[in-house]
């Protein structure tokens, strides 16, 4: 009994500390406690987690996504923990990704279950910009976003680290003071541990309408898998570290308490003999504790392979994305190659029809050849920039070399092609307009 009584206790105290490893590190913040904020400004603005439709605008900054894919991946679970703590089925979901300013917009989806969460997936952003220099307007980022908002919507930017971030380390930036937003109350902002990203935080900045009327229908949460706490540990080690300590102890008590079985000296006079107890069930017999822990180690032990399992295969996906960035960067400065070769020709063409001295035939047959080539390059993607004379100076597209008589800003003569690539200008156009009177 005394053995049984001890295993008991050592049970008990197994028990103890899974629950303590389960609070304090299996788990990250408590739902109440994650998102507290939000849900009090939310609760301030008439949201019902009971009644009525909801449009969510989530924005992602882009910025770092090139050079730091783990916490990139932390912001998109961001995103979908999010909608799975206030989501329900029926609301819409818009999302937008931003540096300086908002470069992608989908959406607006209507959140279904089962399958929301892919659904999601495919609007978030995963790349930076193209060309991206980096950077992050957070401010101006949510006024363009509640600018285009026509319906309740609750727009959440997501961000790693601080909220603002200028370009290269430079670049005017929206203020807080400065973001005037009409029926939205002031900004606010909110720390969170990021996900599957051990030490890191993500900020999140919320834009809530000062009157969140959505209407009476009934709402019906998303389900939606609650996530572990970076770098905490999972609850299947620690549960198995507890379990696996609790049958190490109860093995080493039953051998102490048989060695002092074996020693004790006999008593010495026989004690009253006691009514012999009924034989306890099997589960709450020694042997039958040490067979319930075994099912359950086996239990575990499974749980861990298909963990491994698990792993191995994410990480052979890292390696296949690894390889797939590498062959993008490749090809990426292939084309750039082919660009700068490609430009270095339609410059030589172009300032040989142009040149003086030149038979007009010769001449002519330069300027063809120049024609047909951008012709050839506009079909893959490489544009030329060919101001004629009598067209207005645009800023960023041209550039004024010289002045030349005529009205101001008005071009009157081409000196130099200029190239781009879809909304990227790589060189402007030089060009000779008319001189300001002044």
């Amino acid at each position: 009994m005394g053995r049984l009584r001890t295993g008991c206790g050592l049970l008990v105290q197994a028990g103890v500390l899974v629950g303590v490893l389960l609070g304090a590190n299996a788990w990250g913040q408590p739902a109440d406690d994650r998102y507290k904020p939000l849900e009090d400004r939310l609760r301030a603005a008439g949201f019902s987690a009971e009644r009525g439709r909801v449009h969510w605008r989530l924005a992602l900054s882009t910025g770092h996504f090139g050079v730091d894919p783990t916490l990139a991946a932390a912001m998109r679970e961001e995103a979908l923990s999010l909608l799975g703590r206030f989501g329900s089925e029926g609301d819409k979901v818009s999302v937008a990704a931003f540096e300086m300013e908002v470069w992608n917009r989908k959406g607006p989806i209507q959140l279904k279950a089962p399958g929301w969460e892919a659904a999601v997936e495919g609007l978030l952003p995963d790349t930076p910009k193209a060309g991206s220099r980096g950077g992050r307007d957070v401010y101006r980022a949510l006024r363009e976003i509640a600018d285009r908002a026509s319906d309740p919507s609750v727009i959440l930017a997501i961000t790693p680290g601080p909220s603002q971030l200028p370009k290269d380390g430079r670049g005017e930036l929206l203020t807080k003071e400065a973001l005037s937003t009409k029926g939205y109350s002031d900004p606010f902002h909110f720390s969170v541990d990021a996900i599957g990203a051990p030490g890191r935080r993500l900020r999140i900045t919320a834009l809530v309408p000062e009157n969140l009327a959505i209407g009476n229908e009934p709402r019906k949460p998303l389900p939606h898998a609650a996530q572990p706490k970076a770098g905490g540990v999972p609850f299947w080690v620690a549960l198995l570290a507890a379990l696996l300590a609790a049958v190490a102890s109860w093995i080493a008590a039953t051998r102490r308490g048989r060695s002092v079985a074996a020693v004790e000296p006999a008593p010495q006079a026989d004690p009253e003999p006691e009514p012999a107890p009924a034989e306890p069930a099997e589960e709450t017999t020694p042997r039958g504790l040490i067979h319930t822990l075994d099912a359950i180690s086996q239990d575990l032990a499974e749980t861990v392979n298909n963990h491994a399992e698990a792993i191995a295969a994410l990480r052979a996906n890292v390696l296949e994305v690894g390889a797939l960035r590498q062959e993008v960067a490749r090809k990426e400065s292939e084309v750039e190659a082919w660009i700068d070769g490609a430009i270095e020709f339609l410059d030589a063409a172009h300032r040989a029809s142009r040149m003086e001295g030149v038979t007009p035939e010769r001449r002519e047959t330069w300027a063809k050849a120049a024609q047909m080539l951008a012709r050839r390059c506009a079909r893959l993607g490489l544009d030329v920039i060919d101001p004629k004379p009598g067209e207005p100076v645009v800023a960023g597209l041209h550039l004024i070399e010289e002045y030349a008589p005529g009205e101001p800003g008005i071009i009157q003569e081409c000196l130099e092609w200029g190239f781009r690539t879809g909304s990227r200008v790589i060189r402007p156009a030089k060009v000779a307009a008319g001189k300001p009177e002044n």
